[in-house]
């Protein structure tokens, strides 16, 4: 909650057009990606917040596809 009322107040003072927003990449953790009350699910639950796409983190996307794949002989 507390991430997330930081962002909206920065969103807010330096007047950045939410409707802009496309998608949103973070870790993880509970605080980003809880279902209730994570950051992203905050974000879906507000009204100014446009439907976005949310990421996990690139890099460890990566990561755990490479675990996936037989890379041995490579």
């Amino acid at each position: 909650m507390e991430i997330f009322n930081a962002f909206y107040s920065f969103v807010n003072r330096i007047k950045l057009p939410l409707f802009n927003l496309i998608s949103i990449t973070s870790h993880g953790t509970k605080a980003m990606t809880s279902c209730t009350n994570g950051f992203i699910a905050l974000c879906r639950q507000h009204e100014d917040f446009p439907d976005f796409i949310a990421y996990h983190y690139i890099i460890h996307q990566q990561v755990l596809g490479s675990r996936r794949l037989n890379t041995s002989n490579i």
